[in-house]
């Protein structure tokens, strides 16, 4: 058994996990959509301009002039790992800006970021470095991505890191930034471009119970075959762990049904925990002395040797 994966295996009060998650996660999932103004601003637009003509301009000495160039412009995090609804939105705004400045389709459109976190669920504290971000352009297919970064040294400034995704190059210029007004505290409200889960397709009329204070009679289910998940290629040797939170369903007969990922890992652990945890046998939740189907979370935690 590799000793350097621990499964934690979380069956508990709905209240208990969610207060996980919450301590875990820069900002309840919902908050991220009742944060700040719909109406703020991030840059004057020609600052924006200015700052994406010269990006282009080193992009370009970076290697990026052929016809298989795709830069994709990452998620705006502050100096402490975490975005914002104010940070996304700059980042989508400097995107527009910089596809100004290059030919068409050198810029991938950000809403497959979006679909990408959105499924996946990794917050962005976990792709604002250089691996993360190379295994994040890979899985996207871009070849270079830009991470912008908000920092409050001398004012507030955004500086931009060049990530090329097939080699170690990391490309910095002291010309690329953009000095901003501070945003207020409000503005920069930790919170991801996720929302909350899709409620799951009804594919049974037989009910579906949830462990927690709505159903404290039902006796919980027990995992009697569940093997580690063995680290991802992509992550071996990155000395890379974490947490994957997921949320499943047990049947009537003890199989795990419907794995989806709460909060989520780079470097393709989330596949690893997913395609794990839909081989372990439990013995199923019981109500009146009857199996039934119920809903909880797991935890499956990676730690690197």
């Amino acid at each position: 058994m590799n000793r350097s994966i621990q499964i934690s295996i979380k069956i508990a009060q709905v209240f208990v996990f969610g207060l996980v998650v919450l301590l875990f996660s820069p900002c309840s999932i919902e908050c991220q959509v009742q944060s700040t103004s719909e109406n703020l601003t991030v840059a004057p637009a020609a600052s924006l301009d200015a700052t994406a003509e010269k990006a282009a301009a080193v992009a370009r000495k970076a290697g990026c002039g052929r016809m298989d160039c795709k830069i994709l412009v990452s998620d705006l995090n502050t100096t402490l790992g975490s975005t914002s609804k104010f940070g996304i939105r700059f980042s989508d705004e400097f995107s527009q800006a910089l596809v100004k400045f290059l030919p068409a389709g050198y810029v991938l459109d950000r809403s497959v970021l979006k679909d990408f976190l959105q499924e996946q669920r990794i917050p962005s504290n976990l792709l604002s470095e250089p691996l993360a971000a190379r295994w994040l352009g890979k899985k996207l297919g871009a070849t270079t991505v830009i991470l912008p970064v908000l920092t409050f040294t001398r004012g507030s400034e955004v500086f931009f890191k060049l990530i090329k995704v097939d080699s170690d190059k990391v490309v910095e210029s002291s010309e690329l930034k953009v000095a901003l007004a501070t945003p207020s505290l409000e503005d920069l409200k930790a919170g991801e471009v996720y929302g909350s889960l899709n409620p799951r397709p009804l594919t049974t009329t037989e009910p579906t119970y949830e462990i927690g204070p709505k159903h404290p009679e039902v006796k919980f289910p027990q995992c009697f075959y569940a093997p580690y998940p063995p680290y991802s290629d992509s992550a071996k040797g990155l000395h890379f762990g974490g947490i994957v939170f997921i949320e499943a369903i047990i049947s009537k007969d003890g199989h795990v049904e419907a794995p989806r990922v709460v909060r989520g890992l780079p470097f393709d652990l989330n596949e690893m925990a997913l395609k794990t945890i839909a081989t372990w046998r439990c013995r199923p939740a019981v109500l009146d002395g009857n199996p039934v189907r119920i809903t909880i979370p797991f935890e499956i935690t990676f730690r690197p040797n």
